[in-house]
């Protein structure tokens, strides 16, 4: 039988974005539970900008993937 009840993703997309903008922060990466990398994208300035770069490709990706695992 069919699982009737809906998924609501738990961390929003448009937020994860926003905090994006502010990458050089880890901003992004503390709102989806990633603490570590958040830490050091802190302390680095983003990996000097690299990592704000790579996550302008892959946050789509990982916004995903942490809302397939708060289930």
């Amino acid at each position: 039988m069919a699982n009737l009840t809906q998924r609501g993703d738990t961390h929003s997309k448009a937020l994860g974005y926003a905090l994006w903008i502010f990458g050089f922060t880890g901003s992004h990466r503390f709102y989806y539970g990633k603490s570590v990398t958040g830490t050091i994208r802190f302390f680095t300035l983003g990996l000097l900008g690299l990592g704000c770069l790579y996550d302008c490709w892959t946050l789509n990706h990982q916004i995903t993937v942490t809302n397939r695992s708060r289930d």
